[in-house]
Formats: C-alpha cells, structure tokens, sequence
C-alpha cells in the first residue's frame, strides 16, 4: 500500500525527495522481508537516485542508502552501510530511521552499548516504532536481559501483533 501511495504523491511531484526516498524505504521492506530477491531492491535503488537527483543533501535518501546495503541482496556491506548512515545523521542529526538502522547493524556486529545507545535515541524520536522496540529487545536478549528483552518485545507486539520479527523473537 505505502508504495502505490508513495508512487501516487511522485505522480504530483516527481521531484518530491522525500517520496523517493521513502518510496525507496518502502520497496526494501518488501526486497529484504515480504518478497525477497534483487527486484524490489533494484527498485529501491532507483528511488534513491531519483532522490538524490531531486536533493542531494537528502538525508532520507543516505539511510534508504545505507538501509539497501544492508541486506542479503548486497551482502550485509556492513562499513558502507555505517558511512551511509552516518552521512544521514550528518545531513539531519536525530533522524530516527537513521539511528534505528545504525543501532541494528551495531548489535549483529556486536557492538552492543553503542547499538544500544542508537537504539535509544531512535526510541525517543519515535517511542511506538515497532521497529526499534523490537530490536532493543533483540540486542537485550545478545546481552542477556532477558526480563527487558521480553519488555520491549511484549511492548511491540501490544503495537504491532502481527509484527513478524517480535513473533519470531
């Protein structure tokens, strides 16, 4: 749905960046979690370029960046993911997407305090995205806090209860 809408607002505006960018957001979900493989990617890929072409101080169009080189599709392209999402927050400190994405990437490298510390300030941008709910209960669970993890998990699926990653954690 959020990519038709998306696809409808650039009908108006093809140079709105911002629905580009998410645009962009939107078809990784899908690549990366509902249909995996390269096509919703490439998609998401084009929708950057078309974003950056519009603003090229996007900061939304640097996560979807760092987001797209943070999947299978690309192989997990850990350090350039990194730069990309640093580049957002450079762009728009306390972007919550951007934090978000950084603290996830920290916590399956291990960087446990620093993902914890991204995945904080993503929180407070935002304290109902299910996103970073789940994930503050997933690097809970690498550090073994077990009751806090079942907290933020029980605190996502109160939101979102078909939320696929909260039911699989």
């Amino acid at each position: 749905e959020a990519v038709i809408e998306y696809r409808n607002a650039l009908q108006l505006d093809p140079r709105f960046a911002d629905a580009w960018a998410r645009l962009a957001e939107a078809c990784i979900l899908m690549g990366s979690t509902y249909e995996p493989g390269p096509r919703w990617l490439q998609r998401a890929e084009l929708a950057i370029r078309k974003a950056l072409a519009a603003d090229p101080r996007s900061a939304e169009a640097q996560c979807a960046r760092g987001r797209v080189l943070w999947t299978p599709v690309k192989k997990f392209q850990n350090s350039a993911a990194m730069r990309a999402l640093r580049d957002a927050l450079r762009l728009q400190p306390g972007l919550q997407q951007a934090l978000m994405w950084k603290g996830a990437i920290e916590f399956h490298i291990g960087l446990l305090e620093e993902s914890r510390q991204s995945l904080t300030g993503a929180l407070a941008a935002n304290p109902d995205d299910a996103f970073t709910l789940v994930f503050i209960g997933q690097a809970a669970i690498y550090q073994g806090a077990y009751d806090e993890a079942e907290e933020y998990i029980g605190r996502t699926m109160a939101l979102d209860p078909a939320n696929l990653w909260a039911n699989l954690l």
